[in-house]
């Protein structure tokens, strides 16, 4: 007699060979219905609008332009404990295409701000300051958050172009002018850069976070951005008009400055975009430990900047309200909180209906999930030339594992304990005396 749990999985095996194509779509009805035509007609706006700027452009793409037509810009770099990485940054922001040739420095102003740190990081600012590598440094005397600090640079901007850079970040050499380039646009009050892992290689978790990057980022926001439908311009490697961040009072003390910044332009009818090209390259954790630890305090912001303060975009009956800017929260709200919590209902719902026979339906829709994210990681190589990475192809089975399973759990224990427990305001990540201010708003 086979063992119990093995003929379980048969019994779902050859349950799914019996079925009727009415009951099997019954049991699969949560992909069939919520996650394939997400990610179908996703790849199906970002294939044909890559398809037709490709035979505008050719096969490069767009030009960013010629260098010394690139606007005067200010790049703001805050940090908190970053004496290590902030030299690298500041050699990355300098190799910039922009910033060459005998009067390209005369066209940035760099602006250097220390987020109340205890380690040297003040003296590192104030040594680059000396010479000449950067134009103003700024220290903080407490810790303030990313959004006092990027605050108080802006008092202290010169110009109408604003790069907003984490100090622990690197950039291809043209990024800065893929960046600047959508401000032709008078309409345009932000912009969001690409992000790509640096450390791929360091561990199993970041090869998924690597693969994760180009289908939820690279991918995800090409998507988001061809359907008018970009909610965030990453903290990590931002854009704006200064007097479009101005007119909506600059960043807010949130603990999701990034996201809650980009909705209060788009809610003000600035239009938000997406730079494709502009390429910034950050370390991931490479722990699950550490993973699930910035993924808890990522997510927590889907309830405090989605659900608590920008909800109401959803509302038809506002005087202000955009179809747009609905759609925006909803595929928030939808992405991270529904699929989250409905994946593990529907999985529980299983597992109620047909006890060990569920693994073998979970399993076919985790199969179909992994052709799903495959196809995205092949779309993705092709809309930004990059061949290599076909060679993570063989780490997607891991992904669909985290991605679909892991990480789902993680989001649906977040958004829940957010919405509860208001557990970001207690977060160590964000300082006390900042998210007893936005606990209290």
């Amino acid at each position: 007699m086979l063992p119990r749990d093995m003929s379980g999985w048969l019994d779902g095996y050859y349950l799914l060979q019996e079925l009727a194509r009415a009951d099997l779509f019954e049991l699969l009805f949560f992909l069939v219905a919520f996650e394939l035509p997400r990610y179908l007609l996703g790849v199906a706006a970002v294939l044909m609008v890559t398809l037709r700027l490709r035979l505008r452009l050719g096969r490069r793409g767009s030009n960013p332009g010629n260098p010394a037509d690139c606007p005067e810009f200010t790049v703001i770099v805050a940090g908190h404990k970053e004496a290590r990485a902030l030299p690298k940054c500041l050699d990355s922001i300098l190799e910039q295409t922009v910033l060459q040739g005998p009067d390209g420095r005369s066209h940035a102003q760099i602006i250097a701000v220390d987020d109340g740190s205890t380690d040297r990081t003040a003296a590192v600012i104030a040594e680059l300051q000396h010479r000449g590598r950067i134009d103003v440094g700024l220290s903080l005397p407490v810790r303030g958050g990313k959004s006092a600090a990027a605050n108080l640079a802006l008092s202290r901007c010169r110009h109408e172009f604003i790069l907003v850079v984490d100090a622990d970040t690197t950039f291809n050499r043209d990024a800065f002018a893929h960046m600047l380039a959508p401000f032709r646009d008078p309409a345009v009050g932000a912009v969001g850069g690409n992000l790509f892992v640096r450390n791929p290689r360091a561990s199993l978790v970041t090869a998924f976070q690597d693969i994760e990057y180009r289908i939820s980022i690279s991918l995800g926001r090409r998507t988001s951005d061809s359907l008018n439908l970009l909610g965030i311009v990453s903290g990590a490697f931002g854009a704006f008009r200064r007097s479009a961040l101005a007119s909506v009072g600059d960043f807010d003390m949130e603990v999701g400055e990034d996201a809650d910044a980009t909705m209060k332009l788009r809610s003000a009818g600035w239009r938000i975009t997406f730079a494709p090209k502009a390429w910034a390259g950050t370390d991931v954790p490479e722990t699950l430990t550490n993973l699930v630890r910035q993924r808890l305090r990522w997510d927590r912001s889907t309830v405090t900047i989605w659900a608590r303060k920008y909800a109401g975009l959803m509302n038809p009956f506002r005087a202000n309200f955009r179809l747009a800017d609905a759609m925006v929260v909803w595929d928030v709200l939808f992405a991270q909180v529904f699929l989250s919590v409905g994946f593990i209902l529907y999985f529980g719902w299983l597992l109620w209906s047909l006890g060990a026979m569920a693994v073998a339906i979970t399993g076919a829709t985790l199969i179909i999930y992994l052709v799903l994210a495959s196809l995205m990681l092949l779309v993705q190589s092709y809309v930004d030339d990059q061949p290599e990475a076909v060679r993570l192809l063989p780490y997607v089975p891991y992904y669909i594992l985290l991605n679909f399973v892991v990480m789902r759990f993680v989001r649906a224990y977040s958004a829940i304990n957010e919405w509860v427990f208001k557990k970001s305001y207690r977060d160590t990540y964000v300082p006390r005396h900042v998210s007893r201010e936005v606990e209290n708003y």
